[in-house]
């Protein structure tokens, strides 16, 4: 690796941790060091899902901080399609989820202007970890 340090950046919910997203974000840590979570808005998952999220963005981007200590933690744009986080940190590798395929689509349209690879990582154990799945499961 060179002396640059790879900033890598990903998006998502985040509505419970468990591990597809443990998995996501050891993989994000292949790429590079600098790994930045932008977390969703509640107003954003509500929107998306047609579901608020089970829990708070605060409580959310808490349980992150905790779980890896490592990241930078940063919560999300309240508008679609501003790609704040995009153009404060100028990431190298935006990582998307298996999932994602909206998300991904969308990165195309600017991944010309901002400059980053776009890299989607595979699903781990997706019919037991998808976090709809695991939600259900705890709601039983």
């Amino acid at each position: 690796m060179t002396s640059k340090e790879i900033t890598v950046l990903l998006f998502g919910s985040f509505d419970g941790i468990h591990k597809g997203h443990e998995y996501l974000i050891n993989e994000a840590g292949e790429y590079g060091s600098n790994i930045i979570v932008v977390v969703a808005q509640d107003s954003v998952i509500t929107a998306m899902k047609k579901r608020p999220p089970t829990e708070k963005l605060e409580t959310r981007m808490q349980h992150l901080q905790e779980f890896f200590p490592h990241l930078i933690v940063v919560p999300g744009d309240i508008a679609s399609g501003t790609w704040s986080a995009i153009t404060r940190y100028h990431p190298d590798i935006i990582i998307v989820g298996y999932d994602q395929y909206e998300l991904y689509d969308a990165l195309l349209t600017i991944q010309n202007i901002h400059q980053f690879r776009i890299v989607q990582i595979g699903a781990f154990k997706p019919e037991q970890y998808k976090s709809s799945i695991v939600r259900n499961k705890k709601n039983q």
